[in-house]
């Protein structure tokens, strides 16, 4: 007969003196994650208000055929059929820089996502006072 091993479990922490400690110990940084938070998880806005409802869509069913065999403005590399295509603004949103790789476009506008995100979140750390010793 094997005797059973009988081993130590801890227990999981009790969640109010969990929270206080969190709390206690690292309220800054739980504010400005928070604040990422609230950035990123924004509701999105209708078509319309971010610049593709029905006007910029009938503009690129309209001029799609006239794209292919072009240079793309954002990788400088043709565009060819078969390759899925954005019409893309401006970085400014106040026009149109044509037709543009998907891919190229929305690389763009992640990188422009990225960086005001960056800039929100050293304007945060430097009114909180929290100090580190990296630049997230």
């Amino acid at each position: 007969m094997i005797a059973p091993v009988v081993s130590s479990v801890r227990s999981p922490p009790d969640p109010e003196s969990h929270a206080a400690f969190i709390h206690g110990r690292f309220s800054e940084l739980i504010m400005i994650r928070t604040e990422e938070v609230s950035i990123t998880t924004q509701a999105r806005a209708k078509t319309t208000a971010r610049g593709y409802g029905s006007k910029h869509q009938q503009l690129r069913v309209k001029l799609l055929p006239t794209a292919y065999g072009k240079p793309c403005p954002r990788c400088g590399r043709l565009m060819l059929p078969g390759q899925a295509l954005d019409l893309d603004h401006t970085d400014s949103r106040s026009g149109y820089l044509g037709f543009s790789h998907s891919s190229c476009n929305r690389r763009a506008g992640q990188r422009k996502g990225a960086r005001l995100r960056r800039k929100t979140r050293t304007v945060v750390a430097s009114t909180t006072g929290l100090d580190t010793s990296r630049r997230w």
